[in-house]
């Protein structure tokens, strides 16, 4: 999906009222729930396959579950 999809989906959703989250929110959310033990593991596998979490969110993710 480019780009361009995402914000109309995204925008469409927000009319719709569904709430939206990206991959870090949908982690976040089941680390929360203890459906994923740990977090930090997982943001490490997307950053070594190239996905950019800029390391501030990095820590403020791990804060958030309590894994920091």
């Amino acid at each position: 999906m480019n780009k361009s999809n995402r914000s109309m989906s995204g925008r469409f959703a927000k009319t719709m009222r569904v709430p939206v989250a990206g991959a870090l929110g949908v982690l976040i959310t089941a680390k929360l729930k203890g459906t994923i033990p740990e977090l930090a593991p997982l943001l490490n596998a997307l950053k070594k396959h190239r996905f950019y979490i800029a390391d501030e969110v990095f820590k403020k993710a791990l804060i958030l579950v309590h894994e920091k």
